[in-house]
């Protein structure tokens, strides 16, 4: 090759001079920070030192097939492999001849194991030459994977500069059994019908005859859609995600329980409450675009399980921020490693790495369906986890629209997640459903087109929102009712019917339990109304612009009642304006009367309430002051 044709290659794959002359080229990669070097001058390529070079071979400008070579380890390096799990001129005897060859570039997997063997030809001649010749005798790539059983894939390669194109190609041989291939090898000992099994080249050219034809694969390591570390496994894309269908509801629970049982999980609220966090999980990762690659998934092959549980941690601690205004810390492990980096002593360094390694996963988290505090308890949990991601990863969870099947399964998980010892977090979905069907949204809807009010929804309410059943039936019936009106009535109608998207604007519950405000959001998710506003935080207390006074025309909740001694409990600095705090003794359990009070002051004039409260409220009991039920009269 020329110096003209050399400099034309290496800058149309990124690298760039270093002087005015031309004669220093470097490139240099981010993601690592790492550079490889070019020098015309002493006619010599630099793979830098996380680069392990078996000799000095692959270095020099003299042969063509070296910048073939440079250009496959920048198309691996780009595409994400590290330097340092790369080899260049790894020494391995060929065959029966024990003669040494060197493969161009041995990739290592996160194991520590050879992944690839690649060897890189000129395009053209050269690379048709040694297709054939692997056929015919295994060529150099088969000699080298019988000295290591490991590897996973052969690959043959190469690359050409055609006008400003580069251009590329390989062919792809897989040299890994699988579980029934190697369950029908110990039937069949008399045939190999495995690379595992097979002693010498002549017989692992038959079992590629026996699996593949001696046929080649051409996609599968370099694509954009192939992840790095885990050829030929492509990963789950946004774009990829399912709807739930009407078999999915009951199947995916089934599912579910089985997991816990054979995992021998039986505290079912807890396993509830991990279960809302991986789907908050999910729900933020779904907000990526289509074409991008989902990080709720199990990448098979190269996730471990502090990888999964970082992602998690990651789309978690982002779903509280951005849904329900809440900061989690979550120290990722690239803030961390660059801390560290900043201590003089490598021992230092290591021990605080393990330090934080062993706090950030060996201890509970919210993805912890078993008590996690040591490594053995965090890889049981692992097992878990990587089941229910895998149970739930190629399913859409975040939808603007009714989504009946979604919900049905929201249901029966929560049911078992809550019903059984914490009923009362919950009104059962007729009873809220009867309530909201009762109060006339449709009137209201009809009022404000009348007046022209561009806001003509009916804005709803619940300071006591528990799992959300008020808000996600509210939802429901004025979606409906949207479809009893002519589009004509108003501009924006047809919009409206066709999602659930304005649920953002007109629909805000307050839930106290940090757990069940998690829970509501997410069943608003399920039930394809995710927009609804979800304020973590007391019913009780102002929540400054998230809360306007006087705004909303309907209030329906079912908040608590008869709760001992809850005035030692207020928080008075942030709690409301209140005028019946005073009327209520020390010792009072009549938290219901305050939630009537807080109704008024944030219904509208004129706006509805559905209210559940206990009966006692309207009589006279020892713990409340003389003027109660004329102060609840002036309301």
């Amino acid at each position: 090759m020329t110096d003209t044709s050399i400099r034309n290659l290496i800058e149309a794959i990124g690298f760039v001079p270093t002087d005015a002359h031309r004669n220093h080229y470097f490139k240099r990669y981010a993601s690592f920070s790492y550079e490889i070097n070019l020098d015309f001058e002493k006619q010599r390529i630099d793979y830098g030192k996380r680069i392990e070079a078996g000799d000095e071979t692959t270095a020099h400008f003299g042969v063509p097939e070296n910048f073939v070579v440079l250009e496959c380890v920048n198309r691996l390096l780009e595409k994400g492999y590290r330097p340092e799990d790369l080899t260049l001129e790894k020494r391995w005897k060929l065959g029966r001849t024990l003669k040494s060859g060197k493969a161009d570039i041995t990739v290592r997997g996160r194991n520590g194991q050879t992944l690839l063997i690649i060897e890189c030809k000129t395009a053209g001649a050269e690379y048709e030459k040694e297709k054939a010749r692997m056929k015919a005798d295994g060529g150099q790539l088969f000699s080298y994977f019988q000295q290591d059983k490991s590897t996973r894939y052969l690959c043959l390669y190469a690359s050409q500069l055609n006008g400003e194109n580069l251009e590329w190609e390989n062919a792809i041989v897989p040299v890994e059994d699988s579980e029934t291939e190697k369950a029908d090898q110990q039937h069949r000992p008399d045939e190999i019908v495995t690379y595992d099994a097979a002693r010498h080249v002549e017989q692992s050219l038959a079992v590629w005859q026996h699996k593949n034809k001696k046929n080649f694969l051409t996609k599968g390591i370099f694509e954009e859609d192939v992840e790095p570390y885990n050829p030929g496994f492509e990963p789950i894309r946004l774009r990829d995600l399912r709807d739930f269908n009407k078999a999915d509801s009951g199947k995916v629970f089934n599912e579910f329980e089985e997991i816990l049982r054979h995992n021998n999980i039986s505290d079912r609220s807890n396993a509830f409450n991990r279960f809302v966090s991986l789907v908050l999980a999910k729900i933020v990762d779904e907000t990526k675009p289509a074409d991008e690659t989902a990080d709720f998934q199990v990448k098979t092959g190269i996730d471990t399980a502090e990888d999964v549980v970082e992602r998690l941690q990651r789309l978690y601690a982002r779903a509280m921020r951005d849904y329900l205004g809440e900061t989690v810390i979550n120290p990722t492990l690239e803030e961390i490693e660059d801390l560290i980096n900043h201590f003089p002593r490598q021992t230092a360094q290591t021990n605080l790495r393990k330090i934080y390694r062993e706090l950030k996963y060996f201890t509970n988290n919210e993805f912890a369906f078993k008590d996690i505090y040591n490594e053995t308890l965090f890889r049981e949990n692992a097992k878990v986890l990587f089941e229910l991601v895998e149970l739930f990863q190629r399913y859409r969870f975040r939808l603007d629209r009714k989504a009946q099947f979604l919900g049905e399964f929201f249901e029966l998980m929560l049911e078992t997640g809550y019903k059984q010892s914490e009923g009362q977090f919950f009104t059962p979905t007729p009873i809220a459903r009867f309530i909201v069907s009762s109060i006339p949204l449709k009137e209201i809807i009809e009022e404000k087109l009348a007046a022209e009010n561009p806001r003509f929804l009916p804005s709803v309410m619940d300071y006591a929102c528990g799992s959300g059943h008020f808000l996600t039936e509210a939802i429901e019936e004025i979606r409906s009712l949207l479809q009893q009106f002519p589009d004509e009535r108003h501009e924006k109608l047809p919009e409206l019917k066709k999602s659930t998207e304005w649920a953002g604007e007109y629909i805000c519950g307050i839930e106290k339990d940090y757990r069940l405000a998690r829970t509501s959001q997410v069943a608003c998710f399920m039930h394809g109304d995710g927009k609804a506003r979800i304020i973590f935080g007391d019913g009780l207390e102002r929540h400054d612009e998230r809360l306007p006074v006087k705004q909303f025309d309907v209030l329906v909740a079912n908040p608590p009642y008869t709760i001992k001694d809850f005035k030692k409990h207020l928080d008075r600095a942030r709690l409301a304006p209140l005028d019946l705090l005073p009327e209520l003794s020390d010792d009072s359990d009549d938290i219901e009367v305050l939630f009537v009070e807080r109704a008024s002051q944030l219904l509208r004039p004129g706006g509805y309430a559905g209210l559940i409260l206990p009966s006692s409220i309207l009589q006279q009991r020892g713990h409340l002051h003389p003027r109660p039920r004329s102060a609840l009269a002036a309301i």
